[in-house]
């Protein structure tokens, strides 16, 4: 049995097929076309990896989302989704800061950016030797 509190602070106990029922029965109001999904395709997995990603929003600690949501791992984890609202937030706000920028000039040939400079050891080419092999291992236990 699950437990959902109304406004009034009552509680609603309800099995998962009940559950399962009202979810399809609203993906099928909403439908297809604005879910991108059928409510056929709706199943109880999906609201626990819901509330694991709720909890978490709201700033609940990982021990108290693997008591309430009986995870015996750290599985739930595969759930957590960073959400672009969270990390984006001011973005916007924070680009126009700066009134005027300026691009960098061209690399001169003293600028370690450019190909077969002595010092971009990504793009040296070392008589034929990629950058791999100009790092040498000390020792080896596979000899």
């Amino acid at each position: 049995m699950n437990k959902f509190r109304l406004s009034d602070g009552s509680f609603v106990l309800f099995t998962g097929t009940e559950l399962l029922k009202k979810l399809r029965l609203a993906a099928t109001a909403v439908g297809p076309d604005t879910l991108g999904f059928t409510a056929k395709e709706i199943g109880l997995h999906s609201t626990r990896s819901g509330a694991a990603m709720a909890m978490y929003l709201a700033d609940i600690s990982v021990f108290t989302i693997m008591l309430l949501g009986r995870w015996s791992s750290d599985a739930f984890l595969r759930y957590i989704r960073k959400q672009v609202k969270e990390f984006s937030n001011d973005v916007s706000s924070k680009m126009i800061t700066k009134e005027s920028f300026f691009t960098i000039p061209s690399a001169s040939s003293g600028d370690p950016r450019i190909p077969d400079h002595p010092l971009n050891l990504a793009s040296r080419n070392n008589n034929g030797l990629g950058f791999k092999s100009t790092i040498k291992p000390l020792a080896s236990v596979f000899h």
